[in-house]
């Protein structure tokens, strides 16, 4: 039982920190797409 408890705060701290890096990725998507000279 003590296992599973230690396990999910390290579960929920990587969804996190992959959130936040999907984010970030889609960020710089954005600000490429931004950047391209419309013509």
């Amino acid at each position: 039982m003590q296992e599973q408890r230690r396990q999910e705060p390290v579960q929920e701290q990587r969804r996190q920190e992959l959130g936040q890096e999907q984010r970030r990725q889609e960020l710089e998507q954005v600000q490429e797409q931004v950047q391209e000279p419309v013509q």
